[in-house]
């Protein structure tokens, strides 16, 4: 991970996330979202992206929706993506 990137892992962590080499994992996620990998490529070329998908992070249904779809990056969007109303507030 990248140093910009440490609060949003503390974040994580704090909500339970457990970090580890290869993924993020936590108990919160359904399972269907535990079995999707991601593999990085050592290649400095540009890939690039045909289909990338902005997913609701608390939407359930459409989180195990992804595995079924044809799309080359799916992204949780943990934040945005969230109604107001659906967040917990600390």
């Amino acid at each position: 991970m990248m140093a910009s990137a440490g609060m949003g892992l503390r974040r994580l962590l704090a909500a339970g996330f457990k970090a580890s080499r290869r993924r993020v994992t936590t108990s919160l996620l359904p399972v269907a979202f535990s079995r999707l990998h991601y593999h990085v490529t050592p290649s400095r070329s540009y890939i690039p992206r045909r289909a990338v998908l902005y997913v609701p992070a608390d939407d359930v249904r459409k989180i195990q929706k992804i595995p079924s779809l044809n799309v080359d990056c799916a992204v949780l969007d943990c934040e945005d993506g969230v109604a107001l109303n659906r967040k917990e507030m600390f």
